[in-house]
């Protein structure tokens, strides 16, 4: 019997496992606040929380019905084996609880994994009295003499847990408040529970996070979507798209049954072997471009809790999700590629000029640097004459610029413009900055536009009346240089200096000359590939002399 247990227990293959299941069953007690003490240096955990704690005859009701739910239906856990969850995983646990209504009533419950793994029939847990535990509500409080008062009704001691790198695995204090709120944020958010965690490194220092609480997912809500499915019954697709971090968008989506608060990733159901979505749906929703969560009527949650039973409610499920990638989801995947494209073209576009621009400090190159003055529109803030109608008026969207700044750092996205005769601005159509206005004479720059030109096989063209040189991105020599930031830069930076340089010759020879350029840029773009002189990955092969 007691190598059974262990075998259950291996239903929780790791120490975060064990660590949700005793946080779940402190959700299932109403706790309102859940404790979690992480030690690496002496390798103990402690569980604490302050829900309605168990009397002894239930705990040896709910060890004698592992495998059986002792759960009411709705509540997080149906189980009931989170008491045996930690064997195998560490050399000892304790479970001491009170329950609630009384202040002196501790028990505490040792849990050996080897005396429990040699025993053969009915499994018998050490069990003695704590009268040296007193309950407190509110700190401060006293207890009687001698007494250590806690604030908590249940807590879960594991001592000495395995050194395997893979059970032990948790890799820091906010991955581990992140998978806590993935799984119970919604029963959490809806009850006000309050978090507490603390690690304990093994040079001995200290991180707390207290008081923290599960948050509502902040993107963008693209609208809660109902797709009635004969099998999986009403399956609620409510999702957003996440809101951008310093490290781009890390938003996830969560699953679960309709009436059960507990969640599970989508990430996790995805990569399952038994997973019956197709390659599209699961990249986009693990891509992290989408927040949320995905509930079904119909679904039945597996005992891992890491997936749903494998049937035709299942299946059903995912033909709904599938349905709304199709209809909705894809959709707005394209839009947010597209916006970070533009915003990449736009960073690209910066760092060109930036080199464009220190090259042009060079006398040498003053010839290039007159074509600028020959433009008759500039870009300027607010105050400056309306711009007159141009190329950019026929743009699917309003052009926005960014103003470069010459120190490398934030680019100032003000209004202000330096408006004297020498101003040069170097600026690039994009998402960011204020929105671009033409006024006559008051400053001349060059510009860097990205468009679609469909129909035309030209991969740039030079407005001369407003300083914008348009890129055309669906020019088979410009998406072939996209694979590489480097490699668009190369290219548009090539590109404007010739333009620049035509510019710069007379009238009579620039179509020749734009002919010439575009034909030797199509064997020049090839080498940005291949050429060791150009691929900063191929080996050099330049030889010593």
């Amino acid at each position: 019997m007691g190598e059974a247990f262990c075998r259950v227990a291996s239903d929780y293959p790791t120490i975060l496992d064990v660590i949700l299941e005793q946080i779940q069953n402190a959700l299932d007690a109403d706790a309102k606040t859940v404790s979690v003490v992480l030690n690496r240096k002496t390798r103990h955990i402690a569980i604490r929380d302050d829900g309605d704690g168990v009397t002894r005859a239930q705990f040896e009701e709910s060890l004698q019905g592992v495998c059986l739910s002792q759960k009411e239906i709705g509540k997080l856990g149906r189980f009931g084996i989170g008491l045996i969850s930690p064997l195998d995983k560490c050399h000892t646990s304790t479970f001491t609880s009170c329950a609630r209504g009384v202040q002196n009533g501790y028990m505490e419950w040792t849990f050996v994994t080897e005396d429990i793994r040699r025993q053969a029939r009915d499994v018998r847990i050490p069990c003695r009295a704590r009268p040296d535990v007193f309950y407190i509500k509110t700190k401060g409080q006293s207890g009687p003499k001698g007494a250590t008062t806690v604030m908590w009704r249940t807590e879960v001691n594991i001592i000495q847990y395995s050194t395997d790198k893979f059970i032990s695995r948790i890799t820091s204090i906010d991955a581990l408040a992140e998978a806590i709120f993935e799984r119970f944020g919604a029963v959490m958010r809806r009850n006000k529970v309050v978090l507490n965690l603390k690690f304990v490194n093994q040079d001995g220092t200290a991180e707390i996070r207290e008081g923290i609480k599960a948050k509502l997912f902040t993107g963008r809500s693209l609208g809660e979507v109902i797709i009635n499915n004969p099998d999986a019954g009403k399956v609620s697709i409510r999702l957003f798209l996440a809101p951008k971090t310093t490290k781009g968008q890390n938003g996830k989506v969560l699953v679960g049954e309709a009436d059960n608060d507990y969640r599970f990733g989508f990430n996790l159901l995805a990569r399952s072997p038994e997973s019956m979505l197709n390659d599209e749906v699961v990249s986009a929703l693990t891509s992290g471009v989408f927040e949320g969560e995905i509930l079904a009527e119909k679904v039945t949650l597996h005992s891992t809790r890491k997936l749903f039973e494998r049937d035709d409610a299942f299946l059903g499920f995912c033909t709904a999700v599938e349905t709304w990638f199709q209809n909705h989801g894809a959709k707005h995947l394209e839009d947010v590629k597209e916006a970070r494209r533009d915003i990449r073209y736009q960073d690209l576009g910066l760092e060109s000029l930036r080199e464009i621009e220190e090259m042009l400090r060079n006398p040498a190159f003053a010839d290039i640097l007159s074509v600028l003055s020959s433009f008759k529109l500039g870009s300027t803030g607010s105050g400056h004459t309306p711009r007159a109608k141009g190329i950019q008026d026929e743009l699917p969207d309003p052009s926005h610029t960014k103003s470069h700044n010459k120190g490398g750092g934030k680019s100032d996205q003000s209004n202000a413009i330096d408006n004297s005769p020498d101003h040069n601005s170097f600026t690039v159509v994009g998402p960011r900055g204020t929105q671009r206005t033409m006024a006559k004479r008051d400053s001349v720059g060059l510009q860097f536009s990205y468009i679609a030109m469909d129909g035309s096989d030209r991969l740039w063209e030079l407005d001369i009346r407003q300083g914008i040189l348009h890129f055309n991105v669906n020019h088979p020599i410009w998406v072939a240089c996209d694979v590489s930031d480097r490699k668009v830069r190369q290219l548009q930076e090539t590109v404007a200096i010739n333009a620049l340089m035509i510019q710069a010759m007379p009238a009579e020879s620039s179509d020749m000359l734009r002919f010439a350029f575009d034909e030797v840029l199509r064997p020049l773009s090839h080498l940005f590939h291949v050429s060791p002189a150009f691929n900063l990955r191929k080996k050099s092969v330049d030889k010593k002399v």
